[in-house]
C-alpha cells in the first residue's frame, strides 16, 4: 500500500511538474510576442512648389501657403516659388491665398 501512494505522490508531482513548465512557456510565449510602438522614427521633409497665373503662368509673388493639417505658413517669393522645410512626411493638402486675386 505504502508503494501504490508513493507511486500516486510521484504521478502528482509529475502532473504540477508538467503544469509549472507549461504555464511558464505559456507567459514566456505572451511576454515575447508583445512589442512597444516605436515613436521616434519620424520622418522630415519639404515641400516646395510654384504658384503661377492660370493661361499666362505669369509667377505671383507675396501668395500665402498654408497645408492641411496645419504646418509652417510661408509666402512666394518674387518668382512665385516655395519651400516648407521640416515637414512631417505624410498626406497634405496645400491652400495658395492673394489678396485682390
Amino acid at each position: 500500500m505504502e508503494k501504490n501512494f508513493n507511486n500516486q505522490i510521484a504521478q502528482l508531482m509529475t502532473h504540477f511538474k508538467n503544469i509549472y513548465y507549461y504555464t511558464a512557456l505559456c507567459f514566456s510565449l505572451l511576454f515575447l510576442s508583445c512589442e512597444e510602438d516605436t515613436l521616434g522614427d519620424q520622418t522630415f521633409g519639404s515641400l516646395d512648389g510654384k504658384v503661377v497665373t492660370n493661361g499666362v503662368n505669369a509667377p505671383l509673388e507675396n501668395v500665402k501657403i498654408t497645408t492641411n493639417p496645419a504646418s509652417t505658413t510661408v509666402f512666394t517669393d518674387s518668382e512665385g516659388n516655395f519651400k516648407i522645410e521640416d515637414i512631417l512626411v505624410g498626406d497634405y493638402s496645400v491652400q495658395a491665398e492673394k489678396d485682390n486675386f
